[in-house]
């Protein structure tokens, strides 16, 4: 019998939603690593970055490390371009249809 993330959680009384949070969390990282490596891959530091994107280095550190929670879309979309990229926003409604926006 193996041991599962179901055990464990159970084992150190970890709660459903306790669990759910880090998984949202864990994504979330991830996310950030993506973005923070693709700049690197090319080529690029944060303040070349910026430089590109027409906003000062910390812009690009606060998207980098929280995942530009309160940036604009405009900004998001500049840092993506700055990539050679592009931004998709997509939006969900309640009965789980996705509608591309902007």
């Amino acid at each position: 019998m193996s041991y599962t993330i179901d055990d464990f959680a159970r084992g150190h009384n970890i709660t459903a939603e306790e669990n759910a949070q880090a998984v949202t969390q864990l994504r979330r990282d991830m996310q950030l690593y993506e973005l923070r490596e693709a700049r690197r891959e090319n080529g690029l530091t944060q303040a070349q970055l910026a430089e590109r994107m027409g906003v000062n280095q910390k812009r690009v550190s606060a998207i980098e490390n929280n995942g530009g929670t309160h940036a604009m879309v405009e900004t998001l979309r500049k840092y993506m371009e700055a990539l050679g990229g592009h931004l998709d926003v997509i939006g969900t409604l309640p009965d789980g249809r996705q509608v591309k926006l902007g």
